[in-house]
C-alpha cells in the first residue's frame, strides 16, 4: 500500500515494525517505499537493532515517540537523534517537562543516572474513571517508567519502575535482556 498510494507516513508499534523487517530486505525491496518521509513508532520501546535495521532499509525516516495515555507526549527522537544514540526516545519538545526523581522524591539532574520519570504538559489527564491517579511530584505526573538522560540531553527508557530486578547488586531491566536476545543471530 505504501508503494501503491505513495504513503509518506507510516505509524506503527515496534512489534509491527519488527515483523515488517522480518520479511527481509529482498522482499521489502520489491516495493517502492521511497515516498516514506516518516516512520512514526510509539506504544512501547523500540529495540536498537529494530530501529537500526529500519533506518538502514528505509533511510533517515524513523521517529520514536515516548509518552502515554496519562502524560501524553514526553519526548520524540528524530532520525538524527537515533543515529547519534540508537535506542533513545529523544528530546523533550517545547511545552513539555520531563524530570527524573529518585525513590525519595529528590530530583536527579546528573546525566547517566537512572531515576523515575515524571512528565508535565498541558495534555496530562485528570485521573482514572474509577478514581485515583499516578504519583505526582512538583506538579509532574509519573510515567511509571525509569530512565536517564545522557550527556547530550537525550532521554533513554531503562524499564518500568516495577519491573526492575536486582541481580548481584546490579539493577537489571527486562528490556535490556530482550534487546540482547533480539540481537543474537541464533534466536528468532
Amino acid at each position: 500500500m505504501i508503494s501503491e498510494y505513495r504513503c509518506e507516513t507510516l505509524v506503527l508499534v515496534p512489534t509491527m515494525l519488527q515483523r515488517l523487517l522480518q520479511l527481509g530486505d529482498d522482499e521489502i525491496k520489491k516495493y517502492d517505499t521511497s515516498s516514506l518521509k516518516i516512520i512514526f513508532v510509539a506504544g512501547s520501546a523500540v529495540p536498537p537493532e529494530v530501529g537500526n535495521s529500519a533506518m538502514e532499509l528505509f533511510g533517515d525516516v524513523l521517529y520514536n515517540l515516548y509518552g502515554s495515555t496519562e502524560v501524553a507526549v514526553a519526548s520524540v527522537a528524530t532520525p538524527a537523534d537515533w543515529k547519534q544514540a540508537p535506542g533513545t526516545v529523544g528530546r523533550v519538545p517545547v511545552g513539555c517537562t520531563v524530570r527524573l526523581y529518585d525513590d525519595n522524591g529528590n530530583r536527579i539532574t546528573r546525566p547517566n543516572e537512572t531515576g523515575r520519570i515524571f512528565v508535565g504538559s498541558g495534555l496530562k489527564f485528570s485521573g482514572y474513571t474509577g478514581g485515583g491517579s499516578k504519583d505526582e511530584i512538583d506538579g509532574l505526573l509519573s510515567s511509571g517508567d525509569v530512565g536517564h538522560f545522557d550527556d547530550d540531553g537525550l532521554l533513554f527508557i531503562d524499564g518500568r519502575s516495577d519491573d526492575m530486578i536486582v541481580s548481584g547488586g546490579e539493577n537489571v531491566f527486562p528490556g535490556e535482556i530482550e534487546n540482547l536476545l533480539l540481537e543474537h543471530p541464533e534466536i528468532d
